[in-house]
């Protein structure tokens, strides 16, 4: 599938979360373009309980690869996924980092996907977020945002962050996001 014909549809995400809902996700990766070779060595990703893989995130879950990258629509930023990994899809092979095993993660390696939403800008109407959640109510955010130079979250950019902390997302997330999640009735069939 190429980058233009990612589905964006709010259904299209819902049809995605729907089919990891209940397993565990097997490995993570976090993907940024490497400039130089020192770029490659250094982990600058991690802040904590914000990471900024900036470019994207693949997961595999029972055996197939998912990434969630930035993209762009118009003038405006979104969130993106697609079935396979980010390297089937850009031009430019991706730095990669294995995170499967960082503590932050060890929630959701170790536990089932149990609920999920999508956080959707009213400005742009584009996916902006997804949040996963454990049966134990453990909770990751995957957001199209970046930070600026006081490393304050600002939503709807070109880069790519993962947030561990729902004060990070309170803090963050204003009223021109909506959390959307899916109908109960679909849900319970999936």
């Amino acid at each position: 599938m190429s980058y233009e014909d990612r589905p964006r549809s709010p259904d299209e995400y819902f049809t995605l979360l729907k089919s990891i809902r209940g397993q565990m996700i097997e490995q993570v990766f976090y993907r940024d373009l490497c400039y130089d070779d020192e770029d490659s060595k250094t982990v600058f990703w991690d802040h904590g309980l914000l990471h900024q893989p900036t470019m994207g995130v693949e997961f595999n879950v029972n055996g197939r690869s998912f990434s969630f990258i930035w993209g762009q629509s118009g003038s405006d930023f979104g969130l993106q996924y697609f079935a396979g990994e980010l390297t089937e899809t850009v031009r430019n092979t991706p730095q990669c980092w294995e995170v499967t095993d960082h503590q932050a993660w060890q929630p959701f390696t170790s536990q089932p996907i149990q609920d999920f939403a999508l956080w959707i800008d009213t400005h742009t109407n584009l996916v902006t977020a997804i949040e996963l959640t454990t049966h134990e109510e453990q909770t990751v955010w995957i957001v199209n945002a970046d930070t600026d130079t006081e490393h304050r979250l600002l939503v709807g950019t070109d880069d790519l962050v993962v947030i561990f902390a729902e004060e990070v997302v309170t803090a963050t997330f204003d009223s021109s996001l909506i959390r959307q999640v899916p109908n109960r009735e679909d849900a319970n069939r999936s």
